[in-house]
Parts: structure tokens; C-alpha cells; sequence
């Protein structure tokens, strides 16, 4: 942008971030590049646990220390679109605390999906969360739309 509304955004994010005890860096180049790979790739991390919640983006402010003491050593949002990411170790331990994610987000009014995981962690887990209300309404659509089942039989909500 210019020069002078730059200046005066970072001001403005300094001093939000000194009220709140934090701190800022300004990133060039290189590490301004490495930052952004890092936040495009989060979600695609192979090794990885890796969750998105949806949340109402009011209410991601209040989500956060809810889930600052897991085992959970990386988050990345986007409170623009009120998106929680948060990538793990890939432990059968930590994906079972899925359901208690999902409880977390439907209490602050959203919804979490286990978004990546290696397939022996997703096994006995809804993945998707609980099935919603219309979803017997969903089923007899993909029973119209593929009678035999054979359209990723098994891998959406509610084995669909």
C-alpha cells in the first residue's frame, strides 16, 4: 500500500499488540515469503493431526484458550473466514479427542471437521462430526444419485 497508510497500520497493530502483551515483526523477503508458504501449506501436513473448526468469527477470540493447553503446538486462523486450524503429532490419542473439538465448536457455534490424518487414526472416528439434522434427506439423495454406492462409498458424513 502506501507508504503512509503502511506506516500507519503497523502503528495501530503495534499498539493492539502491546495492549494484549504481544509483539509484532515485520517480515521481508525471504522470511515474508517462508511465512506465507507456511500458512498456505498448514493444512496440508502429511505427519500430521490435522483439525479445521468453523466458528462464528465473534466467538474465535473466546475458542482459543480453550485449546491452548492440548498438545496441540500448532493453530493458524483465519478470522476472516472464522476458520481454526490446528495441526497436532499424528497420535491415535489426539484424534480421539475429536468429539470433545466438536462439542468445544458446537458450544461456541460452530463446527469441526478432522480435516487430515494417517488412515489408521481416523478409524471408529466421525470425522465429519455428527451427522445434522437433514441428513436423511442427504442419504436418500446419494441413494437417488448412486444407487450403487459406488461414489466414495463411506467417506462423508454419517458413512455416506
Amino acid at each position: 500500500g502506501f507508504e503512509e497508510t503502511t506506516a500507519r497500520a503497523l502503528r495501530n497493530l503495534n499498539d493492539i499488540a502491546n495492549r494484549i502483551g504481544n509483539r509484532t515483526e515485520v517480515l521481508q523477503d525471504e522470511n515474508h515469503h517462508a511465512l506465507w508458504s507456511e500458512i498456505r501449506d498448514f493444512s496440508l501436513q502429511a505427519d500430521r493431526l490435522v483439525f479445521r473448526v468453523t466458528l462464528p468469527r465473534v466467538n474465535i477470540y473466546n475458542f482459543l484458550p480453550l485449546i491452548q493447553g492440548w498438545a496441540m503446538p500448532s493453530i493458524a486462523t483465519d478470522l476472516t473466514m472464522g476458520t481454526v486450524w490446528i495441526a497436532c503429532q499424528a497420535k491415535k490419542s489426539q484424534a480421539l479427542r475429536f468429539s470433545e473439538l466438536a462439542s468445544l465448536a458446537r458450544q461456541h457455534g460452530g463446527h469441526a471437521v478432522l480435516f487430515a490424518a494417517p488412515p489408521e487414526h481416523k478409524q471408529g472416528i466421525e470425522v465429519w462430526g455428527p451427522s445434522p439434522p437433514a441428513f436423511s434427506l442427504m442419504r436418500e439423495i446419494k441413494r437417488q444419485f448412486d444407487p450403487g454406492n459406488i461414489l466414495s462409498p463411506g467417506r462423508f458424513v454419517g458413512g455416506l
